[in-house]
């Protein structure tokens, strides 16, 4: 009898003690989300992924989009969000997000364009974008993903992907990414969903800016990848432009000629499956100083880079076109 006795209350009190535990947590939660220093629900474990997708179910996204730029931090840093407004005069978000490879920002792309019918798809692209992937190509469930960007409860997915500990260590930095663009981390999104980098001098990252791109690295799976959601694109009547961002001519200099094979095969690639693909790097001169590093550029590099790419845009995507 004592036993039983003693069971129950070794049961009694852990069970107060976990429900007292849920509710401080609850309790935090409320705080940081009302002070806005609440990272957003992990999805997907992907910091600026996880972070665009509650920016823009905070939003009020339209329920067709024009013009979607999808792709890695070379599309959320380096197009410039103004520029393509004033340009186009068209819907226009970004939904790119660091570190997505081919394989991943295709998926992510034919998610987009079933929910939102865009007429144009846009992705700045650099070498490492087809870097082997370390993660699955199907990092999200599609379905899920759209209801959150439709507005559905984002308490629910706190409740799904629960996980105390991820919380705490984004949630202690998040504020300052969402209000500040002088680190390379920044998640503070523009009214269209892109991040315009503004790191000083004397903060760029030395590793970083010298940092080489690897041919070596590349997968032919993410050519594959690109092959396949340019046919998906075509069949569904929208146009993909694809085009190389400018970067710093050290970046490439120890690998030029397997660098320029990579630029052939997107080339290949676009000529085969009709869509179109831009070489910037080869067009647009830009310095060192428009550089945050050997990839990025800073707000007023993209201002550059992006005026120089809708100038080549077809004449039906620009504001003036009659």
């Amino acid at each position: 009898m004592k036993n039983k006795l003693e069971h129950k209350q070794y049961v009694l009190a852990f069970l107060t003690l976990s429900l007292s535990i849920a509710a401080l947590t609850l309790m935090a939660g409320l705080v940081l989300h009302k002070d806005g220093s609440l990272a957003a629900a992990p999805v997907t474990g992907r910091v600026s992924f996880d972070e665009k997708l509650r920016y823009f179910h905070n939003d009020i996204l339209p329920e067709t989009i024009e013009i979607i730029a999808v792709g890695s931090s070379m599309t959320l840093n380096n197009l410039s969000s103004e520029v393509m407004i004033n340009a186009t005069g068209m819907s226009y978000r970004n939904f790119s997000s660091w570190g997505l490879s081919a394989q991943q920002f295709s998926y992510l792309i034919k998610t987009l364009v079933d929910r939102y019918n865009p007429k144009v798809i846009i992705n700045v692209t650099g070498a490492m974008d087809f870097y082997k992937a370390n993660r699955k190509y199907n990092f999200f469930d599609a379905e899920e993903v759209v209801n959150y960007l439709d507005g559905n409860d984002e308490f629910y997915l706190y409740m799904k992907y629960f996980d105390p500990f991820y919380l705490i260590k984004s949630s202690a930095h998040i504020k300052e990414r969402r209000t500040n663009n002088e680190s390379y981390e920044s998640v503070k999104f523009d009214r269209w969903g892109g991040v315009a980098l503004n790191i000083d001098k004397v903060d760029i990252d030395k590793i970083r800016w010298e940092s080489k791109i690897i041919p070596s690295r590349i997968d032919a799976i993410e050519y594959e990848a690109l092959e396949s959601l340019a046919v998906y694109l075509k069949d569904k009547n929208t146009q993909l432009i694809m085009v190389q961002s400018p970067v710093r001519k050290a970046a490439i200099s120890d690998n030029a000629d397997l660098i320029t094979q990579h630029w052939s095969i997107l080339k290949d690639i676009s000529q085969k499956n009709a869509f179109l693909f831009v070489n910037l790097y080869e067009q647009v001169e830009i310095t060192d100083n428009y550089f945050v590093d050997s990839t990025h550029l800073n707000s007023q590099g993209a201002i550059l880079f992006t005026k120089k790419f809708v100038s080549l845009l077809p004449p039906k995507y620009k504001i003036h076109h009659q």
